[in-house]
């Protein structure tokens, strides 16, 4: 990975972080969605950041889980 492909991939992660703590997403699933892209290269991530990222995507899977059992109730 070139540095302006971290530079990209750590900027798209930040960016999703943020989103996600400023409500800015429509759903869960997209935050699912988008934090599950980022982590295919998790290895080229900061540490901190893919704690964060996976402490996102957990909490988008349980909002989703919760959506869909709500919805068949």
């Amino acid at each position: 990975m070139t540095d302006e492909e971290h530079a990209e991939l750590t900027a798209r992660a930040n960016d999703i972080i943020k989103s996600w703590e400023d409500d800015r997403y429509d759903n869960a699933r997209e935050a699912w969605s988008d934090v599950d892209a980022v982590l295919e290269e998790r290895q080229f991530l900061d540490r901190d950041l893919v704690r964060r990222l996976d402490e996102i995507q957990n909490e988008a899977a349980r909002m989703v889980a919760k959506a869909h059992l709500g919805a068949d109730c």
